[in-house]
C-alpha cells in the first residue's frame, strides 16, 4: 500500500496571525493583568504566547486541586511556572502545595506502618467518648493505651491524633507495627548488633512512638528483657510521647509477658512498673468491630 505523505506548510503570515489571535484572546482575559503583575512585559507575552497559554491553562486546571487526594485522582503533582533567563522565558515545574505538604508529612516518619487511607484521619470523626479521653491524656504526662477489638478504630484514633496535633509539634515519628518491627529487632539483636543499635535508637529517640498492635508480637524473655524493657525505660527517662493500640487489656499484657510460674521474676516486675508508671488507664475503643 502506497504511503500518503502530507506536506502541509504554514506561512510565516499564518503563524503570525495565529499568535495575534491568541494574544488578543489573552489580552481580553482576566489573566493578562496577572501576567503583567508577575513582571512579564507585553512584548515578552506576545513573543512567547504559546508558553503563556500553557501557563494559563495550567493555572485553570490546578484550581480544582485542593488536597493530596485531588493530586492522585487527577495525576497532577506539580504546576508550570515561567521564569526569565535574560531574554528567554523558560518553563519550570514546582510541586503543588497539597503535594508538598504531603511530602513534608511523610518526611516526619521514621517508620509509618499505617495505610494511606489514614493520611486524612481526623479526631473530628472519632467517637466522642474515646476522643475526650484521648484529649485528657494529651494534657498529662501519661501514655495513651487504646484497647479494643480488631477494626474498632484504635489505629484510626492514633493516626488522627498524629494528624491533628503531633505532625505539627514533632520532628520525628515512629508508627510501628509491633509484630513486624519487633521481630526485625529481635533478628537484628542476634545477627547484626550495629544495625540493631541504629534501629533501636531511632525508636527510642523518636519524638513520638506508636506501638500499634502491641501484644501480638512474638514474646520471650530475651525480647522482653533486652529490647522492650530498655525501649520503654529510655522513653520514660527522656520524657518521650508514647502511645499503644492493642487487642489486649493491660491485665492480659501482664499475663502474656510473665514467663515465671512463681511470679518472682525481677525483670517481669520491672516491666510492670514501667507500664504502671506511665499508663494509668486503658481507653476502650469498642469490644466489637465497628467497620
Amino acid at each position: 500500500m502506497e504511503k500518503v505523505h502530507l506536506n502541509i506548510k504554514f506561512s510565516n503570515n499564518d503563524l503570525e496571525d495565529y499568535k495575534k489571535e491568541l494574544y488578543g484572546k489573552l489580552v481580553n482575559s482576566p489573566y493578562f493583568e496577572l501576567l503583567l503583575s508577575e513582571g512579564f512585559t507585553k512584548e515578552e507575552i506576545y513573543k512567547n504566547i504559546s508558553k503563556f497559554y500553557d501557563y494559563i491553562n495550567d493555572l485553570k486546571f490546578i484550581k480544582k486541586i485542593k488536597t493530596y487526594k485531588d493530586c492522585v485522582d487527577n495525576d497532577k503533582y506539580d504546576r508550570l511556572v515561567l521564569r526569565k533567563n535574560g531574554d528567554l522565558i523558560e518553563r519550570d515545574f514546582v510541586p503543588l502545595e497539597p503535594y508538598k505538604k504531603h511530602l513534608d508529612y511523610l518526611s516526619k516518619f521514621i517508620v509509618k506502618d499505617f495505610s494511606s487511607e489514614l493520611y486524612d484521619a481526623s479526631l473530628k470523626k472519632v467517637r466522642a467518648g474515646t476522643k475526650n479521653l484521648i484529649k485528657e491524656k494529651i494534657n498529662s504526662d501519661k501514655w495513651i493505651y487504646l484497647c479494643g477489638a480488631l477494626r474498632s478504630g484504635r489505629t484510626y484514633a492514633i493516626a488522627s491524633l498524629i494528624n491533628d496535633k503531633y505532625i505539627k509539634t514533632c520532628n520525628t515519628i515512629a508508627f510501628i507495627n509491633c509484630p513486624k518491627r519487633f521481630k526485625e529487632l529481635l533478628d537484628l539483636y542476634f545477627n547484626d548488633k550495629v544495625y540493631f543499635n541504629e534501629v533501636f535508637d531511632s525508636y527510642a529517640n523518636a519524638d513520638y512512638l506508636v506501638l500499634d498492635d502491641f501484644g501480638s508480637e512474638y514474646k520471650n524473655e530475651v525480647f522482653r528483657d533486652n529490647i522492650l524493657i530498655p525501649l520503654l525505660k529510655s522513653r520514660i527517662l527522656n520524657n518521650k510521647i508514647t502511645s499503644f493500640t492493642s487487642d489486649f487489656t493491660l491485665k492480659s499484657i501482664k499475663e502474656l509477658y510473665s514467663f515465671s510460674k512463681s511470679g518472682s521474676d525481677i525483670m517481669f516486675r520491672q516491666f510492670i512498673a514501667l507500664l504502671e508508671n506511665k499508663i494509668d488507664q486503658e481507653i476502650i475503643t469498642s469490644k466489637v468491630s465497628i467497620y
